[in-house]
């Protein structure tokens, strides 16, 4: 995961409603040759984040403390101070003035991480209701359980080979629209993302239970799938960049919300012959696809005017719901 994996540590790790560093109980401490270092929970934020989803997951001392004497026996981090901080705090010992030097290297990160992917990261709590909605949903839990009948998830992936065929086509568009090489570039990687990983284990549990791809492809779409490529073809051929990504967005991005969060809740899933459809969207590789597509998204439209940002969000929420109604079609048919 890289360093700046706002999505994994922000938006998808974050409790819905809650605070982006939820506070933890319990005192930093450190190792200092005149005794134990201990500072209150309050002091730093970024100590309260996972310890699996950051760097920054503790308050650490750092080595280069520009501290005299037997700062060296200070243990932390290996980390370079982005801020070089040497101030006169009025404190005392070194102990505090380390500590006060962690807690402004802390708030320092804390604002930096805060200004990354705001728009996008908005858009997505704006959203969350309806994602909570799905994480919800009998398919999915029935499906985690074991107790989803096979020849529903068979149906649901029929219907998902029509969706990401028409899925497919808008990111053609935006090719089509690019103009530049890194829009090209990653317009180009959704592309194959979908026809390598999405479809192969689509295509081999299709294949595994008599549908051939070319079968799917001749099946008609249902509701909830033509309403929804409809909509997002819609909004690939009437607007822009931003438009064709905040379309698309939401089915990439909630789908690792919900199978991210369901294998916690449900690990047994790996033993179930749909484990090796589920895992494509709970890897190493799929949260790094996400991160870029968010990374690339905010790029986008942090900077345009709040009135096309609003209309953004709308079609960010309006692909959301759309999400939800593919579930509950794939749970009645």
């Amino acid at each position: 995961m890289s360093k700046n994996g706002v999505f994994c540590r922000e938006l998808f790790l974050r409790p819905p409603g809650g605070k982006p560093f939820p506070r933890r109980s319990g005192a930093l401490t450190g190792v200092h040759s005149n005794g134990p270092l201990t500072g209150t929970p309050r002091a730093c934020p970024l100590m309260y984040r996972k310890k699996s989803f950051t760097p920054y997951n503790r308050c650490d001392i750092m080595e280069n403390t520009d501290l005299q004497g037997d700062s060296s026996e200070l243990r932390g981090a290996s980390v370079p101070d982005p801020l070089n901080l040497t101030v006169n705090t009025g404190v005392g010992s070194k102990s505090e003035y380390a500590l006060f030097r962690c807690f402004l290297r802390s708030i320092f990160f804390y604002y930096k991480e805060e200004t990354a992917m705001s728009f996008i990261r908005e858009t997505v709590d704006a959203s969350r209701d309806l994602w909570d909605a799905c994480l919800r949903h009998p398919f999915l839990i029935e499906l985690h359980e074991g107790r989803l009948p096979e020849h529903k998830f068979t149906r649901y992936l029929v219907q998902d080979s029509i969706y990401l065929r028409e899925y497919a086509r808008v990111f053609g568009i935006g090719i089509q629209r690019s103009e530049t090489y890194r829009d090209i570039r990653m317009f180009y990687s959704q592309l194959s993302f979908i026809a390598e990983h999405e479809s192969a284990a689509r295509i081999r549990w299709l294949a595994e239970h008599g549908i051939a791809e070319e079968q799917a492809d001749h099946t008609p779409a249902a509701p909830a799938c033509r309403d929804y490529t409809r909509f997002m073809l819609g909004e690939a051929a009437a607007g822009g960049l931003p438009e064709i990504m905040m379309a698309t967005l939401p089915c990439t991005l909630s789908y690792f919300y919900l199978f991210d969060r369901l294998l916690k809740q449900y690990p047994d899933v790996r033993s179930l012959p749909c484990w090796y459809v589920i895992r494509e969207y709970t890897g190493d590789g799929y949260r790094e696809a996400c991160e870029q597509l968010g990374n690339y998204a905010e790029s986008l439209c942090r900077d345009l005017p709040t009135a096309r940002q609003e209309r953004l969000a709308d079609i960010f929420r309006t692909s959301s719901a759309y999400e939800l109604a593919f579930w509950d079609m794939a749970y009645a048919s």
